[in-house]
Order: structure tokens, then C-alpha cells, then sequence
């Protein structure tokens, strides 16, 4: 499916469906022949899920660094990030859940990186092929972090907040990745008194 003519970025989110969908495609198709690529994918896409971070921050992640996430239920991105400004992201249960996939059941030194030096350029163009190729063109790698944010606000997160875990400078950037549902309006409903 073609991107509809005047649309410049992703306009859907990845939410749980499609993450499922992406994962199974990346481990059953026949299109990943090298398995080192299929196991940077399902890496990149288990993070992109569960932290709502973007590929520039998550590229020089290390098995120290997941080990840490599992741990503390929490990680600190420094400086690097798209804004410059440090934040703490704080995981449930549920976050670590998916993230704790990804420690591997064999010793591997804590300062080796999950993706092996590829830089976020080279994963991004990669992941954004296998999307479009899965999902279609309506989604990408940003449209993980569409998702994360929508999640947060499906589940009542204070706007705010979501700001302050997903590291917008400002409110209404947050604003602008929320996806109204069906499920959200009822949500907000029923706490009314009538």
C-alpha cells in the first residue's frame, strides 16, 4: 500500500496487534535470511515497544544496560538524546517483562552492544523496510513511540506525565502523538457522576 499523496510522516500507531503481527513476521519470514539481522530486529522492536524510545537512543544500548532495566526497573538516558536533556525511564512490571527477553541465557560482557556498532542511520532504514513490508506504509519506527504514548493515555496517564517519560520539551508535542480510541472516550465516561 502506497502512502497517500501530501502525507509526510507516519500517521498510525503501533500498538500491541501490530507489534505481535511485526514480531512473528520477523521471526517466520523468509525476507530475513541472515539471523544476525532478524535478532537486531526483534531487539529493536521489543525496545521501541517497551520504552517508547526512539531508535537514536536505543542504538547504543548494551547487555548492561538491558541487565540494568531488568534489575532496577528503570534506566537513565543521558544527554544523547534528541531534546539533550537526561530522563529517568521508570518500567512496570510489564515493561521488564518484555525487556528481560532480551537477556541472553549465556555470559556475554556487559558492554557489549545489542546492536553491534550498527548506528541508528543504518537500523532505522532496515526496520523501516520491514515495517512498511509488514505493516505498510502508514507506519515506521516512529510510529512505535505513537503507540507508547497512546498506551499511556488509553490507560489515563496525566499528559503531563507522558511528557515527562517520553522527553517532549513541550506538552503539546505529547498532545499531537495521542490517537483518540473508542476505548478511551468510554474510559473517560465512566468515571462521570450522573
Amino acid at each position: 500500500m502506497a502512502r497517500p499523496i501530501g502525507t509526510t510522516r507516519a500517521k498510525k500507531a503501533i500498538k500491541k496487534e501490530e507489534y505481535e503481527k511485526l514480531i512473528r513476521f520477523v521471526n517466520h519470514s523468509n525476507q530475513l535470511h541472515q539471523q544476525r539481522l532478524r535478532t537486531k530486529m526483534r531487539r529493536l522492536f521489543v525496545l521501541l515497544y517497551a520504552t517508547g524510545c526512539r531508535v537514536s537512543e536505543v542504538c547504543d544500548f548494551t547487555f548492561g544496560d538491558i541487565k540494568y532495566m531488568v534489575d532496577q526497573k528503570e534506566y537513565s538516558l543521558t544527554n544523547a538524546t534528541k531534546t539533550k536533556r537526561s530522563r529517568l525511564i521508570v518500567l512496570s512490571d510489564k515493561q521488564v517483562s518484555i525487556i528481560k527477553a532480551l537477556v541472553p541465557d549465556y555470559p556475554v560482557s556487559s558492554e557489549t552492544k545489542l546492536f553491534d556498532g550498527s548506528g541508528s542511520s543504518y537500523l532505522t532504514v532496515k526496520a523501516n523496510d520491514i515495517i512498511h513490508k509488514c505493516l505498510g506504509e502508514l507506519y515506521s519506527t516512529h510510529s512505535f513511540r505513537a503507540g507508547y504514548i497512546t498506551r499511556l493515555a488509553e490507560n489515563g496517564a496525566n499528559p503531563k506525565l507522558i511528557q515527562e517519560d517520553i522527553g517532549h520539551s513541550k506538552v503539546a508535542t505529547t498532545l499531537g502523538y495521542i490517537k483518540v480510541t473508542d476505548d478511551m472516550k468510554r474510559l473517560a465516561k465512566e468515571g462521570l457522576v450522573w
